[in-house]
């Protein structure tokens, strides 16, 4: 190989890793730290079987009754959620699936957010005033 084919190829070699770095854009990421169930487990105050009663479409508010305590006391009153993430935006499917009446899942409440295991998968609520 000539000596200035080989000069060439070093100079693409070292200029080549340079233009890479210029041209390509920054990524933000994101590292998801989910906790274990059974760190869910121990963080719970309360953990309950709930069913669901009633769901408004329109809304986005569902509304839960608790079926059986695992942990903590039962409560007579009726919980609400609402359960699409913003205003205007769509409910997640996982959790349409799961609302006809009588669908079970176990609530985790610790301070003031739950965890819900609709079976397909789970989803967060926070507090807004009272209790979860």
């Amino acid at each position: 190989m000539p000596r200035w084919r080989q000069s060439v190829r070093r100079c693409l070699l070292a200029v080549l890793p340079l233009a890479c770095l210029l041209v390509s854009v920054p990524a933000h990421g994101y590292v998801d730290l989910a906790p274990t169930l059974a760190r869910v487990i121990s963080e719970s105050e309360r953990i309950i079987l709930v069913e669901v009663a009633a769901f408004s479409r329109e809304k986005h508010v569902l509304v839960l009754k608790e079926v059986r305590a695992m942990r903590g006391a039962l409560s007579s009153e009726a919980i609400r959620h609402v359960v699409a993430p913003a205003e205007g935006a769509a409910v997640p499917r996982h959790i349409l699936r799961w609302t006809p009446a009588g669908s079970q899942g176990v609530l985790f409440v610790s301070h003031n957010t739950a965890l819900v295991c609709v079976g397909e998968g789970w989803y967060q609520v926070s507090a807004s005033g009272g209790d979860v």
